[in-house]
């Protein structure tokens, strides 16, 4: 198991609120591809989520599910991302508001500690 700690900067695009665009975040990477993790989401609450990752050369998708949005208790979570460095990826998420479908774009810089 390796545990992740991170820091995102992000940008939501197509949307017309305002959000919080600094994640802080945890999360537990499992052998099996399974994930789970806390972080701070785009609306300024506490979010657990809780999924399985693929990678593929520097290429990573992650999906499952999450809490802590308004719109509902439990949501699908997905992102897509490319780790750039050993530290740092980039990453797109789909995003919704009430009227709109969008896109949260962002980097995310991180620091991982693996346990046998």
């Amino acid at each position: 198991m390796n545990i992740i700690l991170a820091l995102a900067a992000s940008a939501h695009l197509g949307l017309a609120g305002e959000y919080n665009e600094v994640h802080p975040s945890i999360q537990a990477r499992f052998d099996n591809g399974a994930i789970a993790g806390v972080y701070y989401n785009s609306e300024s609450a506490l979010s657990a989520y809780a999924g399985l990752r693929v990678e593929s050369k520097n290429w990573f998708f992650e999906g499952g599910l999450v809490t802590g949005y308004q719109y509902a208790k439990i949501l699908p979570y997905g992102r897509a991302g490319y780790q750039v460095t050993d530290g740092m990826s980039v990453f797109i998420a789909p995003a919704v508001e009430a009227d709109a479908i969008g896109a949260v774009i962002g980097v995310e810089f991180s620091w991982e500690k693996k346990y046998d």
